[in-house]
């Protein structure tokens, strides 16, 4: 038998001959079993059992998707695999195999996996997406967990403008264990929008998101010695802006896109609430205080207790509410 692994956005053109085997695995995590629904028109299948669908006939095309069993979504550090098997009878060694990449879905209700496509006497498989996030720290895959069940399918998010405050005041408050939490949180929204470029001020080359925190850390030393401060610039359409501070100015509440204001520092939740209280501030800005409660559930990596501080992200990002959560 032939065995094949796609990457993500990979394709392999294989026989439509004989029956397929569809089989879902669950990797890791708390959920012991997966559900695969095989979803297209005039399909003909049989379901063997809930992860396996044998599929007879696809005339057209299919999607696959996996959810939890149980219903819900998908636990903590919750992966996923799907392999496709097509037997031979005739020449067992003539048969195929593909597996498609392994899937992070913590937090999602369901993901599309894969696609079948029929073409001629050929069905094209499809890796729709893959585990971007899997060599993320824990910190940031318990912000991604509790985020990526509250977005919509459709953010129209498709970058993230990075705004450090230059002042002095935030740069004494930005400590080494306070902006390595901020770059958690970032991490881990940005993967749940499926972002990897940022732009940050002055024109300059943007950091990878590995290296968001270094960045950070640099740009608040930078700060503390630094004369003035940079030019920020304007964000662009479907654009959200981050902008990281110590010390949250209503000047940072947008009026042309969400805009997200992320405090740290010891007076975190007193100055976001603060912010957030002042009549300037307005429906498409959302702030988070990076505060004692927030920092213990990074630090444990417990996604559950990070889905009521991050719950302001998803409607500044659609219909435009505005909140705090300390």
């Amino acid at each position: 038998m032939q065995s094949y692994t796609l990457k993500d956005g990979e394709s392999r053109r294989i026989p439509a001959e004989g029956s397929l085997r569809i089989e879902a695995f669950a990797v890791g995590g708390p959920t012991s079993s997966v559900t695969l629904s095989v979803n297209g028109e005039n399909l003909k299948a049989n379901v063997a059992n809930a992860s396996t669908v044998m599929l007879i006939d696809c005339p057209s095309r299919a999607n696959l998707t996996i959810s939890p069993t149980a219903g819900g979504a998908f636990g903590p550090g919750e992966s996923a695999r799907v392999t496709i098997t097509q037997n031979n009878r005739a020449v067992p060694s003539a048969g195929v195999r593909i597996e498609l990449p392994l899937v992070r879905v913590d937090g999602a209700n369901e993901s599309v996996v894969g696609g079948l496509l029929r073409d001629g006497d050929n069905y094209v498989v499809t890796a729709h997406r893959s585990a971007t996030s899997t060599n993320l720290d824990h910190r940031a895959m318990a912000v991604l967990s509790a985020i990526r069940g509250q977005l919509p399918p459709a953010t129209g998010i498709t970058a993230i403008a990075l705004r450090p405050d230059g002042t002095a005041a935030s740069a004494l408050a930005a400590s080494p264990e306070a902006i390595s939490a901020v770059g958690s949180v970032l991490t881990g929204l940005a993967t749940a929008l499926a972002i990897t470029d940022l732009s940050i001020p002055g024109g300059f080359p943007a950091p990878p998101l590995s290296a968001v925190t270094g960045y950070l850390q640099q740009e608040f030393d930078h700060a503390r010695t630094g004369i003035g401060v940079r030019e920020v610039g304007t964000a662009g359409p479907g654009t959200l802006t981050i902008h990281v501070t110590a010390f949250p100015r209503i000047s940072m509440a947008s009026k042309e896109g969400p805009t997200l204001v992320l405090v740290f520092g010891p007076s975190a939740s007193d100055e976001a609430r603060l912010f957030d209280a002042d009549p300037g501030s307005n429906g498409s800005t959302a702030v988070i205080a990076l505060g004692t409660e927030l920092l213990a559930a990074l630090d444990a990596g417990d996604s559950a207790a990070l889905v009521p501080p991050t719950s302001v992200i998803a409607p500044i990002l659609g219909s435009g509410n505005t909140g705090v959560i300390r």
